[in-house]
């Protein structure tokens, strides 16, 4: 046995006694603070605070759920878990970081005209675009371990930090093209990607893009560029075909997102090869993207 700054005898590695975690969560859901319930029952502050945490996280001090009595609790704090959790059914998920200026009136106006815009549109005629990079990295350890006093040694699996940029653009019936560049790309490579775009042609011979169709794309700074948008508009419109830009901050507009997701979930598969063949990787994860994957992505993005 052993005796804690506070006085009392505990024995190490022995869970505290449930009598006594229950006399530090009913103090606690009376309002005093850890100090003082320290002091009430001859704890140490680290055990009473541990105490606490454990159970806002789990909603219990046991394996069974502790049963307080409801008029010593003060419901706000102490069943703030259990009830989402319990009762409304949540799950613990990360975080998707949502920017601050996304909430101003200004944007909720250019996402409404947005959605006015395509509302009474076919959804087979949106085409969705984008584009994404793939960086390959050295492929090697930073840290390992060594003697003392020596130096820790890899030998060097890649060497290459190439940078390489996939455009793409894709509607409900799959992926309607795409193309590989070295490098970033910019405004030049979005008006070459859509000549060639426009040429593309199914198995039956029939063109991905017809007149009537929409293009959707993102607010890249390069996509507003000074001669970029107003040529990229000309090209469509003698096409017949309509440039729409989503509303700033709502990346969840476009399906494209959720096919690099998918796409680079391949490639993190299979590193070796993606160093030693990098566009042929790239483009077998983009043709393991089925016609079903892309109806479903415009279905999750609200267009069906």
């Amino acid at each position: 046995m052993e005796k804690s700054k506070a006085g009392r005898f505990y024995k190490r590695g022995k869970l505290l006694q449930e009598e006594l975690q229950c006399r530090i969560i009913d103090n606690f859901g009376e309002g005093k603070s850890v100090e003082k319930i320290s002091k009430l029952t001859s704890m140490d502050i680290r055990t009473v605070n541990k105490t606490i945490q454990r159970y806002m996280h789990t909603g219990t001090i046991t394996d069974k759920p502790y049963r307080r009595p409801a008029v010593l609790v003060n419901e706000n704090i102490l069943t703030a878990i259990e009830i989402i959790t319990k009762k409304l059914c949540f799950k613990r998920k990360k975080l998707t970081i949502k920017a601050k200026e996304g909430l101003t009136d200004q944007v909720q106006a250019k996402f409404d005209l947005f959605l006015h815009n395509i509302e009474n549109i076919n959804p087979f005629s949106i085409h969705c675009f984008d584009e994404a990079s793939v960086v390959l990295t050295t492929g090697n350890r930073k840290y390992g371990y060594s003697l003392p006093s020596e130096r820790a040694f890899e030998i060097q699996r890649y060497a290459s930090n190439a940078n390489y940029t996939i455009n793409l653009m894709q509607s409900p019936l799959g992926i309607d093209y795409f193309n590989i560049i070295d490098g970033p790309s910019n405004g030049l490579h979005l008006l070459n990607f859509f000549i060639n775009a426009l040429q593309e042609t199914d198995v039956h011979g029939n063109a991905f893009l017809t007149p009537g169709d929409v293009v959707v794309m993102d607010n890249c700074g390069f996509h507003h560029g000074r001669f970029t948008e107003a040529n990229l508009r000309n090209i469509l419109q003698q096409h017949g075909i309509r440039l729409v830009f989503q509303p700033p901050y709502h990346p969840e507009l476009n399906t494209c997102e959720l096919s690099f997701s998918k796409i680079k979930s391949f490639l993190r598969r299979f590193p070796d090869y993606l160093h030693e063949y990098t566009e042929l990787a790239i483009c077998d994860a983009v043709n393991d993207i089925s016609r079903s994957d892309c109806f479903g992505y415009f279905q999750h993005c609200g267009y069906m």
